[in-house]
């Protein structure tokens, strides 16, 4: 029997840290964020904010794009709630 989704957020609220509901917050603001963006704001290590990303979207609460770029390669990863 899938968990509902009450208990799922339940599961996941310890894991969360302040920082993390407030960059939640800014995603629901403003909709699509950069790494750099999120980067700039919230954290003073770019890794530290890739690996932090990275746990988030595991837990489902963030999503991320990119687009291709014309010539080639790709633009940085957008962000968005989950």
């Amino acid at each position: 029997m899938p968990l509902s989704s009450t208990t799922s957020l339940l599961a996941i609220y310890p894991h969360i840290t302040p920082r993390d509901r407030f960059l939640l917050q800014l995603l629901d603001d403003h909709q699509v964020l950069t790494t750099d963006q999120i980067h700039r704001m919230l954290f003073t290590a770019r890794r530290t904010c890739q690996l932090r990303l990275a746990e988030l979207a595991a837990l489902g609460l963030v999503e991320r794009f990119r687009f291709s770029r014309v010539g080639g390669g790709s633009q940085p990863w957008h962000w968005t709630l989950g």
